[in-house]
């Protein structure tokens, strides 16, 4: 592996900026993804080149100076480390096309950077690629046509990470030399934000607390809004605001318990009705 280290900067404070490059399959945005799952906290935003070329843009890659992708990237991470995220940018970014943005964000920014290039001959890459849960659907010869090499930025202490490194020590080396293991958050949330502040103070208390005394401080707006949103059902559902009557968690992720509590509603409205329970058709 070539050494290098995260690149300092007189700036107290100042969110931290990590690139990770390597070619189709090389292992990168997995790589980022679990590093920030082992990073934990909130303040650390992950940028893939992929979903913004493809899915926000939907724009080719390759192409001339006309392409839109690699300044909006490279914007994209200015404006998460201007709102104190530390920063996960990561994808092939192919020096051609993206090099001068990336020496240019690098350059610029006057906190901490760390630049990793992880360097994995093309069969590995292949190997790699076929072996995904879901594997992108192109053809090897495809990906010969994109395959770069060592294709590094050249910037002060960029870091090559061979393949034979196992997975988990390259999360490790990139968490621990870039300094985001130590790294606090720095962002709005969670250092100033209310659900964050609850959402710790409920991880301390009782499991059977949880879901009744801590919703009761967010006021009665929140309970008229549950009142509305469960149709007048009651219990620890209606307590949350709605929210899992719709679906959702606390944390907005979609759960699935919501479908039963609405057949519970309606079977609690019909023994209120004293509807009979094996008659549905209304027929005497």
């Amino acid at each position: 592996m070539t050494t290098g280290s995260c690149t300092e900067r007189n700036s107290a404070g100042s969110p931290l900026l990590v690139v990770i490059r390597g070619n189709s399959g090389s292992g990168k945005t997995t790589t980022a993804r679990e590093v920030r799952r082992q990073y934990g906290a909130r303040g650390l935003a992950v940028i893939e080149q992929d979903h913004c070329r493809r899915v926000i843009l939907r724009e080719h890659g390759g192409g001339g100076e006309d392409r839109v992708a690699p300044g909006f990237i490279t914007t994209m991470a200015r404006a998460a480390l201007d709102g104190g995220y530390h920063v996960i940018l990561e994808g092939i970014l192919h020096t051609g096309q993206y090099g001068d943005h990336l020496r240019a964000l690098l350059g610029e920014h006057p906190g901490p950077t760390a630049c990793y290039f992880l360097d994995v001959t093309f069969d590995e890459t292949v190997r790699r690629h076929l072996s995904r849960e879901e594997p992108i659907p192109v053809a090897p010869e495809t990906m010969r046509g994109w395959y770069a090499g060592q294709d590094l930025l050249g910037v002060p202490g960029e870091v090559v990470i061979p393949e034979y490194m196992g997975f988990q020590e390259v999360v490790t080396t990139i968490l621990h030399t870039s300094g985001l293991a130590e790294a606090s958050a720095l962002t709005p949330c969670p250092t100033r934000c209310a659900y964050c502040a609850q959402e710790a103070a409920d991880a301390y208390l009782p499991a059977k607390a949880v879901g009744t005394a801590p919703r009761a401080q967010h006021g009665a707006s929140r309970d008229r809004v549950a009142a509305t949103t469960t149709g007048g059902c009651t219990g620890p559902v209606a307590a949350t605001g709605g929210r899992r009557h719709a679906g959702l968690g606390r944390d907005g992720h979609r759960r699935t318990g919501a479908p039963l509590h609405r057949r519970a509603c309606r079977r609690d409205d019909r023994n209120r009705e004293g509807a009979p329970q094996g008659d549905r058709s209304g027929v005497g």
